[in-house]
Order: C-alpha cells, then sequence, then structure tokens
C-alpha cells in the first residue's frame, strides 16, 4: 500500500450518532444531493440553506412527505449541515443497521478532531497539551477506522465508548489550531497505528494494559507520573454488605476477610479477595461503576455495616494522563515529549507522507 492510497482510506470517518433522533429537521448550508442509500437514484436535490423534514413509519423513511425510503438515504454535501439544531461537518447518511435506522456522519478526520478535541479537554489549557490530546483523539480515530475495515457501516460512535463528539459545538481558536498544527500526525510503534488510551488523573502512576484489560502492551505499560500530583485530590464512597453481595453473588459480613492486592510499582490494584473468592479489580470496578470506583487505585476498609473504598484518580489509568499532559505543558514539554512519555517506544508520523502499510495494532483483551 502506498502513502496516497493509504491516505484516501482514512481520510474520512463514520460517527454514529447516537443520541439523534427522529423526526429529523435538516439545514443544508450549500449544495445538496439526497440520494436512495442502496441504489444511488436521487431522491432530491438543492442549492444552498434549504430546511429538509425527514420523518420514520414503519416501512422506511419520507423526505418531506414524500416517498417511503427503507433502504436508507444519504445527504452529500461539502459545506456541512445543521441536524435538530446542532451543527455538523461532513455529509449525513440514515443507513438501515440491526432492524432500526441510524444516523452516521461522515466527515474528514481532521473536522472529527476538531469536534472531539474540546469535550475531551478544556480549550483553555496549554497549546501543546492540546496538540498532545490531538495527535491522541486522531490516531485513536484512525485506529477504529482500520480495525473495523469497512465491516460496520460506522467506525466508531460520539460517546465516551470512542470519544465525545458533538459536531462543531465548542469548537474554538484554540482546539482548531492545536489540529491545524498537528495536522494528520499519528502515534505508531512498529509501524502500526496503536490504541492512544487516555484518562482524566491517573494519581501518580498510570496503570498498565495488563492489570486493566488482561493484555500485555509494551506501549501501554505503566509510568511514574510526578506532572499530575497537584490535581489529586481523594475520593470516599461506601458500600453496604447487602450491595456488595447481591453484585457479586457473596454472602460478606462484618467477620468476612477483605484484601486488596496491589502492584507494588503503581500501587493500583490488582485483585480484591473477599473470604475465599478473587476479583479482579478491572471486574470490580466495572460492576461497581466508575461512580463508585472513579480509578483502580484504591483501598478498602470494613466497617459495621459494609464497606469503605477510598482512593484517588479518576479514570481507567491506561495510557495518557490529561492532567499529567497539563502538568508537562505547564514545564515546557511540547506535545511530542508528552505522548512518548505515556506511550513508550512510540513515533509520530504524518500518515500522509509515510510510505508503510497502515494496520491498527491490534491486541485482544482477556
Amino acid at each position: 500500500m502506498n502513502s496516497i492510497f493509504a491516505f484516501a482510506q482514512i481520510n474520512n470517518i463514520k460517527v454514529y450518532l447516537t443520541d439523534v433522533k427522529a423526526p429529523y429537521t435538516i439545514n443544508i448550508k450549500g449544495p445538496y444531493k439526497a440520494y436512495n442509500y442502496k441504489y444511488e437514484s436521487e431522491i432530491i436535490s438543492g442549492l444552498t440553506n434549504e430546511t429538509v423534514m425527514v420523518v420514520e413509519n414503519r416501512l422506511g423513511l419520507k423526505v418531506n412527505d414524500v416517498g417511503v425510503y427503507k433502504e436508507g438515504i444519504v445527504f452529500e454535501t461539502k459545506d456541512g449541515f445543521t441536524l435538530n439544531g446542532k451543527e455538523y461537518y461532513g455529509s449525513l447518511k440514515f443507513i438501515p443497521y440491526n432492524n432500526t435506522m441510524i444516523v452516521i456522519n461522515e466527515l474528514d478526520i481532521e473536522d472529527y478532531v476538531k469536534g472531539v478535541l474540546p469535550h475531551e479537554m478544556s480549550p483553555s489549557w496549554p497549546m501543546e497539551a492540546l496538540k498532545a490530546q490531538a495527535v491522541a483523539a486522531r490516531t485513536y480515530a484512525i485506529f477504529h477506522i482500520l480495525k473495523n475495515n469497512g465491516e460496520k457501516p460506522f467506525d466508531v460512535d460520539n460517546t465516551t465508548k470512542y470519544q465525545v463528539y458533538n459536531g462543531r459545538e465548542k469548537i474554538n481558536w484554540n482546539t482548531e489550531q492545536a489540529v491545524d498544527r498537528t495536522k494528520s500526525e499519528i502515534a505508531v510503534y512498529n509501524n502500526k497505528v496503536i490504541a492512544t488510551y487516555f484518562s482524566a488523573l491517573c494519581g501518580g502512576y498510570t496503570d498498565s494494559a495488563k492489570n486493566v484489560f488482561g493484555a500485555n502492551v509494551p506501549y501501554l505499560e505503566g509510568v511514574e507520573c510526578p506532572y499530575c500530583n497537584a490535581q489529586i485530590k481523594p475520593w470516599t464512597n461506601a458500600l453496604s454488605y447487602k450491595e456488595l453481595n447481591n453484585d457479586f453473588a457473596l454472602e460478606a459480613n462484618e467477620n468476612s476477610s477483605i484484601k486488596v492486592n496491589k502492584d507494588p510499582k503503581s500501587g493500583k490494584a490488582v485483585n480484591i479477595k473477599i473470604d475465599e473468592k478473587d476479583i479482579p479489580s478491572r471486574d470490580f470496578r466495572n460492576k461497581l461503576s466508575p461512580v463508585i470506583v472513579p480509578s483502580l487505585q484504591f483501598s478498602i476498609e470494613k466497617v459495621d455495616n459494609g464497606i469503605i473504598i477510598t482512593g484517588k484518580g479518576s479514570g481507567h489509568g491506561v495510557g495518557m494522563c490529561q492532567w499529567g499532559a497539563f502538568g508537562m505543558a505547564q514545564v515546557k514539554k511540547d506535545y511530542k515529549e508528552i505522548l512518548k512519555f505515556y506511550y513508550k517506544g512510540i513515533e509520530i508520523v504524518d500518515y500522509n507522507k509515510v510510505n508503510i502499510k497502515l494496520e491498527p495494532d491490534i491486541w485482544i483483551e482477556n
């Protein structure tokens, strides 16, 4: 694969807009055409600033109260559109998928990163932190484009399952500059596009992919992070024995033995042993929810009616610590130094200039 083909393959991303529901009011800024998704026959076209209504019924979609299109509809435009009051770059698709009609925004990868950045990091943060986040966001998106390889009609959705994306909402000069100044730059390890996980606040030591996801990933090993210390604040939550027993099929009580086994380097919980039952820390957190267990850096204390969970940090802790990136930028580290600190052994490359076959570094979670 030459670099020109690689660029064409990943230049656009398809985003599933999970929160957009019918009926749909679409305002299209410039010239556009709408056509049948399956047969590509034209349905409607116009010049500029037109409003189109799309409604669902049991047979399919109706456009401006005309026709029924069960195969889906594509609105193709170069000037963007407004959908139910929210502004987006790119084009709009209504596609049948898993017995329902889903809404997809297809757009240029750089415009997508501009839509992600202000929702994943404060636009008021230092430029080098924003640039590091822009490269991480772009890399994560391209990783999923390559991983999907057209198997599903979308590459990512607009939620925290992937990255938060809200069209052109909150985009400002700072975030646009961060994206433009790092245009086409991604992180690779052994010439493969990596999964650039990041979290809000590691609590002083990032976690390993092994502990959180059950897979050994060389560029996602834990690192000591002194740069987020100023932001670390303890958190505490309580859980009754009844709640604990219901969630984990236990019979724990005030006489039970409860021990948190921790990684000796990071201090992160590895597993929790309650009487004879071992619970991996990631399962413990996922089951109780990140609201109750915000991070894996925690201890457990028994009390009469249940347990007290006390910890620090926020997020899964793997990859780049965002508050750490903030701290590094404050002491004049540039965005490449930030990224290479958290993702060991990587290179930052311009995917439009490298002459390598771009592949995702896929590893299996256990």
